[in-house]
């Protein structure tokens, strides 16, 4: 055998050696995690070949076992075969020919759904061999939660709500200072999607703001809304805290005026017996005493007028801040009113 000869031969064992080796480092590779989409938006289904590989000119073939028919996409030799795909997926899938040229195979989905959970295959079909990998898929639903404020005699009450989420979410409350705030129990409605609600009612004179969070922690999603106790509640607090300062005070006067008054008759009474007894004329005894009497009485009556007075002016000043706390309560409302329609 000639040298040429050896050569060739040694080139045609090398290949044979070294080409399962060359195959065996071509795969299909999908994704290390579920893949997590959201109702109503898109994803990506990884599938790529490595090293890359042009496949234009293969068949690419997405599927889910679960389904009838199970075909999701089908790409043959350069053009599109969707006469065995299931309904559901009616022109909402979408493969890139341009990245096909370069080997990646990654599916889109539009529109995502709940019903498109589940486990998908994609399979690379050559002449020679064929390739294929599973790519889990988790579809989930969120919505931003809406927080409302209600007035509950002397507390405020937060609500918060959250809408359409998918799986089944938690809520928590915290302060401005990031403490937690215990809540009303969670209200829960299933009806494909979860709708979850709570409640915290805090002090009439807060001025804090307050944050409510809602996650789900299997699809990773969190969202938040925050709502701050409007300056007008505040205010309405302070006028009350004032006119019942101002109660307080006027009744401890009264009561100290009327402990003077009743502490002056006693002592003139003792006076008087005291006199009656010790005078050889009682009828001169008692006169002045009888006078001081019917001065001390009519100074009582002047203090009653007195007290009658401040009550009126008192349930003047009353409704003054009843008519005070409606406004202040009207003009919240109109802000309310006005931010929502922002």
């Amino acid at each position: 055998m000639t040298l040429r000869g050896v050569h060739g031969v040694a080139k045609v064992l090398l290949f044979q050696i070294l080409l399962p080796t060359i195959k065996g480092e071509l795969q299909l590779i999908g994704s290390p995690e579920p893949v997590v989409g959201l109702v109503g938006h898109d994803c990506v289904l990884p599938c790529s070949l490595h090293p890359a590989h042009r496949v234009d000119g293969d068949t690419v073939e997405w599927t889910r076992p679960d389904l009838d028919p199970i075909y999701v996409h089908i790409f043959s030799y350069g053009r599109l075969l969707n006469n065995d795909q299931n309904p559901s997926f009616e022109q909402r899938t979408n493969l890139s020919e341009n990245k096909l040229r370069h080997g990646d195979m990654s599916l889109t989905l539009s529109k995502l759904r709940l019903s498109d959970e589940g486990t998908y295959k994609c399979k690379f079909v050559t002449q020679e061999s064929t390739f294929d990998v599973q790519v889990p898929l988790v579809v989930g639903a969120v919505s931003e939660p809406q927080m409302s404020l209600e007035r509950s005699d002397d507390k405020l009450v937060f609500k918060c709500e959250a809408k359409k989420w998918y799986p089944k979410p938690e809520m928590e409350w915290r302060d401005s200072k990031g403490t937690v705030i215990p809540h009303e129990d969670i209200n829960t409605v299933y009806d494909e999607y979860y709708s979850v609600s709570s409640s915290i009612k805090v002090d009439f004179a807060s001025s804090d703001n307050y944050t409510c969070t809602v996650q789900q922690q299997d699809i990773g999603q969190v969202r938040k809304a925050i709502l701050m106790t409007p300056e007008v509640y505040g205010e309405v607090a302070s006028l009350k805290i004032s006119r019942y300062t101002l109660i307080g005070w006027l009744i401890v006067l009264g009561l100290f005026i009327c402990a003077l008054i009743m502490g002056s008759l006693m002592y003139n009474w003792e006076t008087l017996v005291a006199r009656c007894r010790g005078a050889d004329e009682p009828d001169e005894a008692v006169s002045p005493l009888i006078q001081r009497l019917q001065t001390e009485n009519n100074n009582l009556q002047e203090q009653v007028t007195l007290l009658q007075q401040q009550k009126e002016g008192l349930t003047t000043e009353n409704s003054h801040l009843r008519e005070e706390v409606e406004r202040l309560e009207r003009e919240n409302q109109d802000l309310r009113t006005a931010e929502s329609s922002l």
